[in-house]
């Protein structure tokens, strides 16, 4: 149970801090991610790691935002200790940057439908970590 909450928080985490836009055709926010089993793979430091994830109406609701909903999220999730800087959404490509304490952390997401993409930089006491994911919804939660 706690291991699936941290995964869940770091895939939200990731469409969080992983809203990185350029430009692109807008559509409709619902339609970046929707409810179902979602398969994600992580590659950071040389180190590749699959998993799967039941993302719920209330777990999408993060990367189908606007910006101010995702600043007010943030802020109620990051209870005082993160801050969202640089936002900006392009429809499919989101970016943002966004610091908590001594760590900043920048990402940018191309969402495609059933899948998305994205690159996170981590900053954190001069050490630079970037992470790769991918993630691809695979049907219904089981």
């Amino acid at each position: 149970m706690k291991m699936t909450l941290f995964i869940k928080r770091a895939a939200l985490l990731a469409s969080l801090s992983g809203l990185i836009a350029f430009a692109a055709a807008p559509l409709q926010a619902a339609d970046r991610v929707t409810p179902g089993q979602w398969e994600t793979t992580t590659t950071a430091a040389g180190k590749t790691r699959t998993f799967t994830v039941c993302m719920t109406p209330d777990d999408v609701k993060l990367a189908n935002a606007d910006e101010k909903t995702v600043r007010a999220l943030t802020d109620k999730a990051g209870a005082g200790l993160c801050v969202l800087g640089a936002y900006e959404d392009r429809g499919n490509k989101v970016s943002s940057t966004m610091t908590c304490g001594k760590s900043v952390t920048t990402n940018s997401t191309t969402y495609r439908g059933d899948s998305y993409e994205s690159v996170m930089t981590r900053i954190y006491e001069g050490k630079t970590t970037t992470t790769l994911i991918k993630s691809r919804r695979v049907g219904t939660c089981q």
